[in-house]
């Protein structure tokens, strides 16, 4: 860095003595590119180490994600970047501040206050004229191309020339048009005015940091000479400072590692740049903690009525500064150029410039000065200096604990005491004629403007061309309120939920002053009921006030104009019922408990109840609504599930457990019951139906099972006797008294039932019973006696054994040899009875005997001989076997047969009739157990007697 120089100007001094008077300004600076200038200097710093303690820090912010930064601008093609950071660090802190909530409603104009910065006019007090900031280079847009510094940003913008909206001044590329737009832009009318702006050490990293985060961001000169304009990260290390940008955050997480050129230490700023959203990371991108920063600045604005006047005479923005090692006591004195002497100016602040840091300061106001060369010459205006203390060098603005009262033409000055906290170098900075090479600043002093006190005497700073930079702000219309009359246009109203602001007049002796103008009105308690007060305060000053009081009466709550909603009618709980009405006032719900309190009579049982509303707070009276409590609809009721009941053939009636809530309902009291469907299997219903506090049914259902067959009472199966068929037998199923049917009750199903054995029988449920059960009976072998035979034959010897077969029956059905039945016989060769013995076999038991005749063979060789004496000889050859022969005769045509018996061969029948014919046939017989057994007859044969 360039060093300072000092110079020695020498004062003649009226009285004869010589001061010496120190201050420094700065070489040729260091230039970078065209549009940003560095200047050699170095702000102080603060004595860090002589502090308690330093805050601790976030270790990121980004205005962005607090919504507190505008939208990306681009200063192409010009090179005024030091407009732009100063725009957009003023548009940062307006946001910060809360002047401005929307980013995208707010937009301060870059055009204007650079053409204002090289084009300035005379302040609207006149007390600048000639004081200029001058381009050393030509052409009518110099003024964007010449570039600029944040330092001297700082000492034009405390001047009140900027800033104002874009749509005053926009910035284009016509420069016809702009240049026509930007000479409309009063210099002295901006938008919002400066307050304060904080000088930082350039390297103190966690006080630029503290500035962010207490001002939102600040302006930085950097080098970016190599700087891609896609960079999003950035270090070279260089300190040829080319371009201001704004600082809007700062992140201690980047790592250094994401920088192509690497620097030493994590960490980086955030940077608002002004070359498009297209530049960079979509217009920002993150600088090296590490690189090196000038001219940082923070800005603090205030609305533009704040005050109305600026006395100063720092016209021009050089940066100079004077210094001492001890206390420094200077003063500016001021003309009072506005005001009335029925409305008179007051001071009500004063703007500080100081070079040092860690600043003690003092201001005093002398008022009505006897002599404008000598600043004490004057009255005292504050009893108290107003004090203070400023870490950081600046421009700071310094309100006035008292509102200092200055006739019209008349002088008063501003004097500050300053020392530095810890005994180090105190400095204020000062207004001169500089050149820089790039611009020329003109400083228009005169003699009784600026003063240094030196050896308890005052100096004109005229003599060595310079002034420094003290301003004061002030405002006119003052009145004593204390002494104004007040006339109400009301003195009462009634609550309406509205404020209630009475327009007033007031006058101030003979003077009707003017609301806005000479007095501004503020309303206390002016909605709710009660005393309301209206609060006069003199414009722009608060030393001078007064209140006055009227009355807002409570409202009747039953006024036609309070609307109360239909009590909603109550459905019977049990607990006392407490609706809460709806009362409106116009679109306002007044509110329980605040504006109205409730109170309730006969509000349980069912029936009408009583709702009594008291007014409350903003309203008065009572009234009473009647509502309805309703039986409650017995659906609302719980029940537990019926347990499943089992058919019996009779109606089945449970008792249903109902509640309504916590509360079991009572039958009888609370309901009645009746039943559908509870007899047979199936789905059964209770039917709760409401009485006394209920109303309406509750339908409860409930299962009817199907009885189970194996509870049924069987009476025992008797045993059957096989008959070839299946055995069906019913058996005799009892519920109670009641004797179940079968097929309709329950179905039977057979297993083994035919055969002899234990065969079974399946009783399954249907209709109103379910399930199975088996039983067993037993069929028994029958026997074989109780069959029908076919009639058994006596059989004609043969001489072999004779083995007839039989037919044997049950019912229709033939039995089958060798399945049901043996047949065993006897020797049965002779003739004679013989024996056939029938075994039961299969599904018979027993046996039976039989007899049959095995009769002798038919004779043969029969002959009939006649003879004289009306006989006939019968011969015959006797059958094998046969122990005789029986004949028999009869006439033709009789059916009475003579019978005889012989055992020889030959027999003759006499004593027959001549002439008629005999029919006559033979058989043997053999005798056996002296009975005989006679075989078949022969042929019969007819013969005639002689």
């Amino acid at each position: 860095m360039k060093k300072l120089w000092s110079f020695v100007l020498l004062l003649c001094l009226f009285l004869g003595n010589m001061q010496l008077l120190t201050a420094k300004q700065t070489d040729s600076p260091q230039q970078g590119e065209n549009d940003y200038h560095a200047i050699d200097y170095e702000v102080q710093k603060p004595n860090i180490s002589r502090q308690l303690y330093r805050s601790a820090l976030p270790t990121s912010y980004d205005d962005r994600k607090q919504h507190e930064v505008t939208s990306i601008k681009n200063q192409y093609p010009y090179g005024d970047c030091w407009a732009f950071s100063a725009m957009a660090a003023a548009e940062t802190n307006l946001l910060k501040s809360g002047f401005v909530k929307d980013p995208k409603a707010i937009d301060l104009s870059e055009l204007q206050f650079a053409y204002r910065f090289y084009n300035r006019l005379n302040d609207p007090l006149g007390n600048t004229a000639g004081d200029a900031n001058h381009s050393t280079s030509n052409g009518k847009l110099d003024f964007l191309d010449n570039g600029g510094n944040n330092w001297t940003s700082a000492f034009a913008l405390s001047q009140w020339i900027s800033p104002t909206d874009e749509d005053n001044a926009p910035y284009t590329h016509d420069d016809t048009t702009m240049l026509a737009d930007i000479k409309k832009a009063n210099a002295y009318r901006p938008t919002y005015v400066m307050k304060d702006a904080v000088f930082l050490p350039d390297d103190d990293i966690t006080s630029i940091k503290q500035a962010i985060l207490n001002y939102g961001s600040v302006s930085a000169g950097i080098a970016v000479e190599k700087m891609s304009v896609y960079a999003k990260y950035f270090y070279d290390g260089s300190k040829r400072f080319d371009h201001a940008v704004t600082i809007v955050g700062y992140d201690d997480t980047v790592s250094k590692n994401k920088f192509s050129m690497k620097p030493k230490h994590d960490g980086a700023w955030i940077v608002k740049n002004s070359w498009g959203i297209h530049a960079n990371d979509a217009g920002y991108f993150y600088l090296s903690y590490d690189q090196p920063v000038n001219a940082v600045v923070a800005y603090q604005y205030m609305a533009k009525d704040t005050y109305e006047n600026n006395y100063f005479y720092d016209g021009s923005a050089a940066l100079s500064e004077y210094t001492t090692s001890g206390n420094m006591t200077v003063a500016n004195v001021f003309e009072v150029q506005k005001g009335t002497s029925v409305s008179p100016e007051y001071v009500e602040a004063v703007s500080l410039a100081l070079s040092g840091a860690d600043t003690d300061y003092e201001v005093e106001v002398y008022t009505n000065l006897k002599d404008k060369q000598d600043p004490y010459s004057g009255s005292k205006a504050l009893s108290t200096p107003v004090k203070g203390y400023r870490k950081y060098a600046g421009i700071y603005t310094i309100p006035l604990t008292h509102h200092v009262c200055v006739k019209p033409h008349t002088y008063y000055a501003v004097v500050v005491t300053c020392k530095n906290h810890y005994g180090d170098t105190t400095g204020l900075y000062v207004a001169e004629n500089k050149d820089y090479g790039w611009i020329n600043f003109t400083e228009q002093i005169q003699p009784g403007q600026s003063f240094l006190y030196i050896n308890h005497d005052w100096h004109d700073m005229a003599n060595a061309n310079a002034c420094f930079r003290l301003k004061a702000f002030t405002i006119q219309h003052h009145y004593d309120m204390a002494k104004a009359k007040v006339k109400l246009s009301a003195t009462s109203y009634i609550y309406d939920g509205k404020a209630h602001s009475p327009s007033l007049t007031l006058t101030y002796g003979t003077t009707t002053l003017r609301n806005g103008k000479d007095y501004k009105l503020t309303y206390h308690n002016n909605v709710k009921a009660g005393t309301a007060s209206v609060h006069i305060e003199s414009t722009n000053a608060h030393a001078s006030s007064k209140d006055v009081t009227y009355k807002i009466l409570p409202r009747a709550i039953y006024a036609k104009s309070i609307h109360v909603d239909a009590i909603p009618s109550k459905t019977y709980t049990g607990s006392a019922q407490k609706p809460l009405p709806l009362l409106n006032y116009g679109t306002t719900r007044l509110k329980n408990g605040i504006d109205y309190t409730l109170s309730y009579k006969n509000n349980i049982k069912a029936g009408t109840a009583q709702l009594i509303i008291k007014g409350k707070g903003n309203y008065g009276g009572r009234i009473t609504k009647n509502f309805s409590i309703h039986k409650r609809k017995l659906t609302s009721a719980s029940s537990k599930p019926l347990a499943t009941r089992t058919y019996t053939g009779s109606a089945q009636k449970p008792l249903p457990l109902l509640k309504d809530g916590s509360v079991t309902l009572k039958n009888g009291r609370d309901y009645t019951l009746s039943y559908t469907h509870n007899v047979n299997p199936g789905i059964a219903k209770v039917i709760a139906k409401g009485k006394g506090n209920y109303t309406g049914s509750k339908t409860v259902s409930f299962t009817i099972a199907k009885r189970k067959v194996s509870t049924l009472k069987l009476s025992h199966i008797t045993d059957r006797v096989y008959n070839g068929c299946a055995q069906k037998p019913i058996p005799r199923l009892t519920s109670g008294k009641t004797l179940l049917k079968n097929g309709i009750h329950y179905t039977l199903t057979y297993k083994n039932n035919v055969t002899p054995g234990t065969a079974t029988v399946k009783i399954t449920g249907k209709g109103n019973y379910t399930g199975s059960m088996t039983k067993t009976f037993k069929i028994k072998k029958r026997n074989i006696t109780t069959v029908t035979m076919s009639k058994l034959k006596d059989r004609s010897y043969t001489g072999k054994a004779i083995q007839p077969n039989v037919t044997l029956t049950y019912g229709k059905t033939v039995l089958k040899k060798n399945r049901d039945y043996t047949l065993q016989y006897g020797t049965n060769k002779t003739c004679g009875k013989a024996t056939l013995k029938i075994v039961g076999k299969g599904g018979y038991g027993g046996s039976m005997c039989k007899t049959f005749t095995i009769v002798p063979k038919q004779p043969t060789n029969l002959h009939l001989n006649t003879t004289k004496h009306k006989a006939v000889n019968v011969s015959y050859k006797k059958a094998a076997g046969a122990s005789g022969i029986q004949i028999a005769y009869c006439r033709k045509g009789s059916k009475h047969w003579n019978y005889y018996q012989t055992s020889r061969n030959c027999y003759q029948l006499h004593t027959l009739s001549s002439g008629k014919p005999y029919q006559i046939k033979v058989r043997s017989y053999v005798t056996t157990a002296k009975v005989r057994h006679y075989g078949s007859w022969g042929k019969v044969q007819l013969v005639k007697i002689q």
